[in-house]
This record gives C-alpha cells, structure tokens and sequence, in this order.
C-alpha cells in the first residue's frame, strides 16, 4: 500500500481509499464507498482509538504508534486511554504523555488511595463522587447533598466496579485521617453483603459516630452470615444423603414435599417443623449437632406418601426400625 496526497492509498483491487473529517471514502472502479467511523474498536488496545487520532496512525505519524502502544501496555480504564489518545491528537503527544505519567504516578499500586471519579469532562455528576480504591476494591463515596472539592484527588482511572455510599461532606474528613481502617473495615463489610441492605447500611454510617460500635456489629454480621451459610452447607448435605444420622436418631429429607422429618431411636417419627423455612432448617441444624428440641418444633402430622418413603429410606440403613415405625 502507497501513500499518496490527500490521504490516498492504491492497493490491489485497484480501490482508493481517502479519509476525510469522520469518514472513510473507498473507491472501486466507479463506485464510492462512504463509511462513517466516530472511533475504532481493537482488542489489543482494549479501548476505543478516537478518529482523530486513527488517521494520525493511517499517515503514517510514527509518535501515533509509539504512543498507542505505549497507552496500550497500561493498566488504566479503557475509557481513560481513549481519552489520552484524543487529547494526544487535539493537544499533541507530550500533553498527554504527562498525562499518562501523572496516572502512572497516582496508581493505587495495592495501597488504598482517595480519588476523584473519572469523566473525560468535569459535571455535577463528578463532583458528588469520590472513590477509595487499593487497585483491586473500590468504595464510591456519593454526597448527596454536598459537593466535594475533587481537585485535590488525582481521578480513578484504575478500577470501574465501586461499592457505592452515601456520606455527609463532614465524613470526607474521618476517611483522610483513618483511610486504612475505613478502607479495610468498609472493604469486610461489603464482602458481607449489597451496600443497599439496611443493616450493612446502618454499620457503615455508625462508624463516623462510633467507630468500635460499628467493627462491633461488623462482628456480628460476620458471625449470622457464617452461621447461615452452615445452616445452608447442612441442609444441603442432608437433601443430597437424604439421610443422616444422628444423636437419638435419623434426619430424612423427602423431596417430594421438601420436608425434613425426625426418625427417632424408638420408632417415632415426627416432622421437623418452624414458623418459616429458616427456621425449620435452623432446628434442622440444632438436630444435626446432636442438641435436644422442643416439642412445640415437632408435628405429627405426616401424609401417608410421606410415611411410606421414609420406611424405605430407614430400610435401607435400619431395617430392625421400620417394624417398630
């Protein structure tokens, strides 16, 4: 392919290819190809290359090259590259290579950071957001009501997915001077569950009133959420064995009505029961870890079908209990 005046190149199909304001021109023989490019999408760049910068690249501007690839081995937002290459065509090479340094500079590199939220052009939207990022985690600090002075925070360009919160332009100052514990305290309580949930919501806003109060009952979510998920593995393991052992005992789930039931040494059999699924399966729990229920949580109330699967399941492992059951 050979360069020509106006942008023109000649290639083997005999077509001509001319770049004109956002547009690409193809000719073949007597037809005119118009095709309308805004931006150029490439894998290897992972980001979008601005047409103003994409013809710098097709005349053959060696710095547009050596800049792309440059932009390219970056770990920064794809939004944020293609800005850089923009600003490299409208405002030359060096202004956004100091820019791109300046990012390089300001990267979190595993160490929590305060940063200003990234747009290609300041608004509203910008100044009520300030994120808290080591690279890999990232809260989003949203004032509500407040605009924050942004200009002294260098912007995110390193991670896109926030956990977002809403904060008082008071709290900014709290953050500043405990940033690792914020940071580390707000990073275990999102690990526990959606920032919009009302208890994860009530424990993030009591640590700028009562910081102990808050890792107190950060604690305490640990600990139900811990709980809960042994609840689950429990029950889970049980609907997948159908029946396990235990003190006094058996445990059978009958997956036709998804119902735990009570097998006990004398023959007995009783449906596991609570006034909601989590509770029947926290008795559930109680039985599996050999404690003792009360009989309020026990219902003799079994349809024959039932009765009649579980003889088959205790058959198989205590056969002497189904004559007595």
């Amino acid at each position: 392919m050979k360069i020509k005046s106006g942008f023109i190149f000649d290639l083997p199909v005999r077509a001509r290819i001319r770049l004109n304001d956002a547009s690409i021109y193809i000719r073949v023989k007597d037809r005119l190809f118009q095709i309308p490019v805004n931006i150029v999408r490439t894998s290897e760049v992972n980001a979008d290359i601005p047409f103003n910068f994409f013809k710098l690249m097709l005349t053959g501007v060696e710095d547009a090259w050596s800049f792309l690839e440059k932009v390219s081995k970056t770990e920064i937002l794809p939004e944020a590259k293609s800005y850089l290459l923009s600003e490299a065509a409208c405002k030359g090479f060096k202004y956004s290579s100091d820019i791109l340094d300046e990012y390089l500079k300001n990267a979190p590199n595993g160490s929590p950071k305060i940063y200003s939220f990234f747009e290609q052009e300041r608004s509203l939207k910008s100044s009520m957001f300030i994120d808290v990022t080591d690279g890999k985690f990232c809260v989003r600090l949203v004032s509500l009501f407040d605009e924050i002075d942004y200009s002294k925070f260098p912007p995110n360009v390193y991670i896109r997915k926030c956990n977002p919160f809403s904060i008082k332009k008071t709290d900014l100052n709290i953050v500043s001077k405990n940033l690792e514990d914020f940071f580390d305290f707000t990073k275990s309580l999102c690990l526990l569950g959606s920032p919009g949930t009302s208890r994860i919501r009530k424990c993030f806003d009591m640590y700028f009133e009562d910081t102990q109060a808050a890792k107190n009952l950060l604690k305490e979510i640990r600990e139900d959420r811990e709980h809960r998920m042994e609840v689950d593995t429990v029950c889970k393991d049980i609907m997948r064995k159908r029946i396990v052992e235990v003190k006094g005992g058996y445990i059978v789930y009958i997956k036709q009505h998804g119902e735990y039931y009570f097998v006990m040494e004398n023959g007995r059999v009783v449906r596991i029961i609570g006034g909601s699924s989590r509770l029947v399966k926290e008795n559930v729990l109680k039985l599996y870890k050999g404690m003792q229920l009360d009989g309020e949580w026990f219902s003799e109330s079994i349809s024959s079908e039932d009765l009649f699967n579980i003889i088959n399941i205790i058959g198989k492992v205590r056969p002497d209990l189904v004559v007595v059951i």
